[in-house]
């Protein structure tokens, strides 16, 4: 994982944390295991539950 990936992911999480909401974050912890594509679209759909403030899929 990238510094630039891990501060990204930082970043979702105090933005969850912030908003006050309850949205799962454990996706996050299997990055590592994914593809590139994979990764994005599973921080994507978190980032866009925080926004949308529903339960990520």
């Amino acid at each position: 994982m990238t510094s630039e990936t891990s501060a990204l992911i930082q970043q979702v999480i105090a933005d969850a944390r912030l908003a006050d909401i309850s949205v799962d974050t454990t996706p996050l912890l299997r990055l590592d295991e994914m593809s590139e594509e994979e990764a994005i679209a599973t921080i994507d759909a978190v980032y866009r539950s925080i926004l949308s403030d529903e339960p990520s899929e």
